[in-house]
Order: structure tokens, then sequence, then C-alpha cells
């Protein structure tokens, strides 16, 4: 199934959601949400490039959550 997703592109688009408290939205400049962290990390994790999360920031996210 990987072989058929633009990983680069995916890569980009999850990236590309990701807001300055580290946290992710839905779409690129929407609202971190929980909902949407889960998700992305995952992704991340399946593409191979959960090193590009800054765990400090999103931990701290979390943590207020």
């Amino acid at each position: 199934m990987l072989d058929i997703i633009d990983r680069v592109k995916a890569r980009n688009f999850i990236l590309s959601c990701r807001n300055i408290d580290g946290a992710f939205g839905g779409m690129p400049g929407a609202e971190s949400h929980a909902a949407y962290v889960f998700t992305a990390i995952g992704a991340l994790k399946i593409l191979g490039d959960l090193d590009l999360v800054d765990k400090d920031k999103l931990g701290l996210w979390l943590s207020q959550r």
C-alpha cells in the first residue's frame, strides 16, 4: 500500500499542518486538536518520519490538555 502513496507529498502535507505549538491541525493554519495530533503522529510513524516531530513542544502541548 505504501508503494502507491507519494510519501514525500504525504509527509509534507502532514508537516504543513503543524502549528507553532508543536501540535497539528486538520489543515494548514487550522487550530491544533488532539485528534489531528493522534492521526498525524500515527501517519508519520508509518512513514518512518517520526523524528521530524518536535517532541518537547508537542509534549508540552499535550500535557496542557
